[in-house]
């Protein structure tokens, strides 16, 4: 058995009786994490994809647009335009791959780097006014590490269903 948080009730459940709750739980914590990070979108005049974007650049995740759009699960094409306005933004510039010109990479520009620093210092100002002590921030932590881990596991058997 295990115990979680459904909105503001504690349910207890066994695994076999995963329902609607599971996706409520993802449900919440998307609308309330938007409802919390909207003003820094707002504060830097990007778009969400736009600071996904620029925030996995500064922290050294794949530079290809493909590898962006795979990792985002995004329509590879849908995605390079997205880029492509990135790019006449001033927030990143675009390479062609001398080894193959399919392969199309990103780099932060100068003004993409002051985005990122920018949404760091309110990222931080908001955890800051919630008040946390280390006791909460570490349970988050965790929790959060768990989450990660189950939906890695779920998209690996999923992909591995796929190309079977």
């Amino acid at each position: 058995m295990y115990c979680k948080y459904y909105f503001k009730e504690v349910v207890f459940m066994e695994l076999e009786q995963c329902d609607g709750r599971v996706w409520d739980f993802v449900r919440v914590l998307k609308i309330e994490i938007d409802k919390a990070t909207a003003p820094i979108l707002q504060a830097t005049g990007l778009t969400e994809m736009q600071a996904f974007t620029i925030m996995a650049l500064e922290s050294g995740d794949p530079h290809s647009v493909g590898r962006f759009a795979e990792q985002l699960n995004a329509n590879q094409g849908n995605f390079s335009a997205a880029c492509k306005k990135m790019e006449q933004l001033g927030l990143v510039t675009r390479r062609r791959s001398q080894e193959d010109e399919r392969v199309v990479t990103l780099e932060l520009t100068e003004l993409g780097s002051e985005k990122v620093k920018l949404i760091h210092e309110k990222l931080c100002q908001m955890f800051k006014k919630a008040d946390l002590n280390q006791q909460q921030l570490d349970t988050i932590i965790a929790g959060y590490n768990e989450a990660v881990s189950l939906f890695r596991k779920i998209n690996t058997k999923k992909e591995n269903n796929h190309h079977a």
